[in-house]
């Protein structure tokens, strides 16, 4: 049976395997450099390329490809993102493609140009939510630290267990901070700094809804003298703004009304799905004065599993809160971009294969 091939990788595998398989390809790839010359009476273009697997070449030949299509071929420019199809070339020397048509990727058709389209656009949303959000954090006088990734620390106990590290080198057990904020904290115990905020990733074993992948995109704030209810109130209204931008379709009403704050003594008393973005708030049973925190809003279907709910961010706040030390809450960018789109690709763990060459170069 007949199958395409979309990377170079699997095109260069072919030839070497000299299957002689009339095999197709459809290549997502960037142009690196396009000579034009004629040969036996016949014009045709080579057509270097690459993309995260590899280099490679497609020749085209006038008297093979439409006139329209010619057209396209003649105009590739390096550093072009193209869509190149055609089947695998296994006569010309020199040659990994016999090229048939070839598209240069623009904003009008760049959906069905890319690959693995669906992937590409989730992550394209997803940065843009996270720069919106950082943006206005910034333009807030909050300042963002980096988050160190690698941690000698056990999890807490109850908390979500992180990704475990597997490298002789640090001679011991290691894990992936799955959150920075123990790092804000620190930070800011050390500084005088009322106002911080990290982006890193929830890298995490344990499973907590059908949105959250195993490295969800949040961003955890902290702020001094602020109370938890205050910091959920801002981040909602952040939230808020992002939505007004990149919507598809306008808000319902309810959902641009503040959110007004319900105590529970325990997650148990909260368990109705909310129905309009809430802010809920748990007092802490120990000793130390505080309380737990999280912003809700309304999921888009009416049950996803057993969850009905989409927790944007959650937090604790420190000290009592007529009076507070401070509050972090972390903001889960996954959850905000499925309230614009239903999208499970967001779930899905890639495929980063790239060439040996490549790998070997990126860690030199």
């Amino acid at each position: 049976m007949s199958r395409t091939l979309n990377l170079v990788s699997e095109v260069k595998n072919a030839i070497r395997s000299d299957l002689r398989n009339n095999l197709s390809v459809d290549l997502s790839c960037i142009a690196t450099k396009r000579d034009k010359y004629r040969r036996n009476n016949v014009t045709s273009v080579r057509l270097e390329v690459t993309d995260e697997t590899g280099d490679g070449v497609a020749v085209f030949r006038e008297n093979q490809c439409q006139p329209i299509d010619w057209e396209q071929v003649v105009s590739i420019r390096a550093g072009d993102p193209i869509r190149l199809k055609g089947f695998v070339d296994y006569k010309t020397k020199g040659s990994d493609i016999l090229g048939q048509t070839v598209r240069k990727v623009t904003a009008s058709n760049m959906g069905p140009a890319l690959k693995d389209a669906v992937s590409s656009a989730t992550q394209l949303y997803v940065a843009r939510i996270k720069a919106e959000l950082a943006k206005s954090l910034r333009e807030d006088d909050f300042t963002e630290i980096d988050t160190r990734l690698i941690s000698s620390a056990p999890p807490p106990e109850g908390s979500v267990y992180p990704l475990k590290v597997h490298y002789d080198g640090y001679g011991g057990r290691f894990h992936i901070a799955s959150t920075p904020v123990p790092q804000l904290i620190r930070f800011a115990s050390r500084t005088s700094f009322g106002r911080l905020f990290a982006i890193s990733r929830s890298f995490t074993q344990t499973y907590r809804d059908p949105v959250a992948s195993v490295e969800s995109v949040i961003i955890s704030v902290f702020e001094r003298s602020a109370s938890l209810e205050d910091l959920l109130y801002r981040i909602n209204q952040r939230i808020c703004a992002v939505l007004a931008i990149h919507a598809p379709n306008e808000l319902p009403e309810r959902f641009n009304i503040p959110p007004a704050p319900k105590r529970f003594q325990d997650l148990s008393e909260a368990e109705k799905a909310v129905t309009e973005p809430e802010i809920q708030l748990f007092t802490e049973q120990d000793d130390a004065p505080g309380e737990i925190g999280r912003l809700c809003w309304p999921s888009k279907v009416e049950e996803v599993g057993h969850f009905s709910e989409y927790v944007l961010a959650e937090g604790f706040g420190i000290g009592d809160s007529s009076d507070p030390a401070f509050s972090v809450a972390s903001i889960n960018v996954d959850r905000v971009f499925n309230l614009l789109f239903d999208d499970a690709e967001i779930r899905r763990i890639p495929d980063l294969t790239i060439s040996q060459g490549r790998d070997n170069m990126a860690n030199e």
